[in-house]
């Protein structure tokens, strides 16, 4: 893959690069990829709504309806690796070290 000079394109690191494609009120739930899923595993559990004592605000209470969310916190312990697929993978390393920076 070529680029032009002085232009880069990159994958958007981290959650954000595979959430939603366009992120919005109105285009949230026609972009998504994995939005929803994020959404509702970065949501607290009861308990941990519960240990701050808090009422739940109105988005939390429809992300985790029913099931109490997962408490999983985001570059904690839920995080994302998006690649460029345009590469194969011993050029993405090779351009950019991707597998060396991951890990």
């Amino acid at each position: 893959v070529s680029e032009r000079d002085g232009i880069r394109v990159r994958a958007i690191p981290g959650l954000e690069g595979v959430n939603y494609l366009y992120p919005g009120f109105m285009t949230n739930m026609i972009t998504f990829v994995f939005g929803p899923l994020i959404d509702f595993l970065t949501a607290p559990t009861k308990s941990q709504k519960q240990k701050r004592k808090q009422q739940p605000t109105e988005a939390e209470a429809e992300q985790s309806a029913g099931a109490g969310g997962g408490g999983y916190q985001a570059g904690v312990d839920l995080q994302a690796a998006p690649w460029d697929w345009r590469l194969p993978p011993s050029e993405l390393e090779k351009r950019d070290q991707y597998y060396t920076r991951t890990l």
